[in-house]
Order: C-alpha cells, then structure tokens, then sequence
C-alpha cells in the first residue's frame, strides 16, 4: 500500500525525524492545503464512485514506514464517496 494522506503521512515522519530527508514535503506542497490537494484520500469524489472497481488494501501493521492506518482510511473515504466494496487486509509480519 501507499500514502494517500500527504500531511498525515508528513506528520509521521517528523515524529520519525526524517521528514528534513524526505521528498514528500517538496513534492506535494509546502502547505497543509496543497498537500491535501495532492492526497488520494481528499480526491475521492463521489460523481466517480460507480467508476471504481472493488478495491482491496493490502498491507501490513508491520510497516513502519506507511503506517497501516493510511489504507485503512482510504478505504473508508473510498466507501463514504459511495465505493460500494472496499477492504483492507492485514498481511502481519510479511511486510
């Protein structure tokens, strides 16, 4: 899985200490806004619901570079847009 929230996924590196290293900051925009126009889980729009396929999120609790909570929360943006099936699974210590 991925980042779909940029200044939640910001914030988590810089309580890692590696958000001065990291491309995020640079590439989605130096402001909260720009960011959040940049993230997968603000760009959910419900016109497009009927548009996308049954999507299942794979990923693990292991991570500790995206934390599981970034698909577990696109999912959840993906059902309130109107994503009638969306899952996320847990792949443990595979990651």
């Amino acid at each position: 899985s991925g980042v779909y929230d940029i200044p939640r996924h910001y914030l988590h590196e810089k309580s890692r200490g590696v958000h001065l290293i990291s491309p995020m900051h640079i590439a989605a925009g130096s402001t909260v806004e720009a960011m959040n126009g940049n993230s997968p889980t603000y760009l959910v729009n419900p016109a497009h619901a009927a548009l996308i396929p049954p999507t299942a999120f794979l990923h693990s609790t292991a991570d500790t570079t995206v934390p599981f909570s970034s698909s577990a929360r696109m999912c959840e943006a993906l059902k309130q847009a109107g994503v009638k099936q969306c899952s996320v699974s847990d792949l443990g210590e595979a990651a």
